[in-house]
């Protein structure tokens, strides 16, 4: 009789190995993706009890989760100016060198409203909108590093402070959750009231316009950057102007809008492309 209940034991333990196996492999593809969760820790988030990944993965693995916000210059900034666009990325680093790495990103108002504006994740990033309308950028699969990288377009008014809460993950790669390891981070950058400086947008002169090829600028301040923005919102080219002079000769033509910022500084302008 013991070797029978035994064997009758067997397939039941395994299917629920197998049961839990598949639900951890599933979730390596992002809560977000699997679950329509937000599990960061940040106050809107709409993972029941506020659960994050640590309750899952508890502390084997003694993770570091760090979130930085450059600007077009990699400059580590601690503000934002309305409209420009950043690279905020997150960053997992542990002692143990997990086998694997995940994360998931948002970003919020004081209010707990979400802000969006995410673009371009890096290549083990992507990124998932759900049902409420909140932006998230989490892993694409499990990542062999713990660096994640995506493009963050601030509002375009000053909204005050955003604040940025990221969770991530180390694995052992056991295909269950012992020996994992994960921590939370939120990184809160303040407003900068953009001046629209009218002096400085009204000695930017731009020539010739319309044009076939070359743009020319004069009244430019020194560490202006740029970016050339399509008619459906997207940017083409982004730099610090080099000079006086961007080449458009390679654009198809149509219309598009030239954002010029410096420090806190935004001027925008048309610009028709023959």
């Amino acid at each position: 009789m013991k070797r029978l209940y035994t064997k009758s034991l067997k397939p039941i333990h395994l299917g629920l190995i197998m049961m839990l196996s598949i639900a951890l492999l599933s979730n390596s593809n992002g809560r977000a993706t699997q679950a329509s969760e937000g599990n960061t820790g940040a106050p809107g988030d709409n993972a029941p009890g506020g659960r994050t990944c640590i309750n899952c993965h508890g502390t084997g693995i003694d993770l570091q989760n760090t979130i930085q916000v450059k600007d077009l210059n990699g400059d580590v900034v601690n503000a934002y100016t309305p409209g420009e666009t950043y690279t905020v990325s997150v960053t997992l680093s542990s002692n143990s060198n997990p086998a694997e790495y995940g994360f998931q990103l948002v970003g919020e108002l004081d209010d707990e409203s979400a802000v969006n504006g995410f673009s371009n994740p890096s290549s083990n990033a992507k990124l998932v909108t759900l049902g409420n309308g909140r932006q998230y950028a989490e892993q694409d699969g499990p990542s062999s590093t713990g660096t994640f990288e995506v493009e963050w377009t601030a509002p375009m008014d000053d909204v005050g402070n955003i604040n940025f809460y990221s969770a991530g993950i180390g694995t052992n790669d056991n295909g269950m959750s012992s020996g994992d390891g994960a921590a939370l981070a939120q990184l809160t950058i303040s407003g900068v009231v953009s001046t629209q400086n009218k002096d400085w947008q009204d000695q930017i002169k731009i020539y010739p316009n319309p044009t076939a090829d070359f743009i020319y600028m004069d009244g430019l301040l020194e560490r202006t950057n740029y970016q050339l923005i399509d008619s459906n919102g997207s940017t083409i080219i982004q730099g610090k102007v080099n000079g006086s002079s961007i080449d458009l000769s390679n654009l198809s033509s149509g219309i598009y809008f030239l954002q010029l910022i410096n420090e806190s500084k935004i001027s925008a302008k048309k610009i028709v492309k023959n």
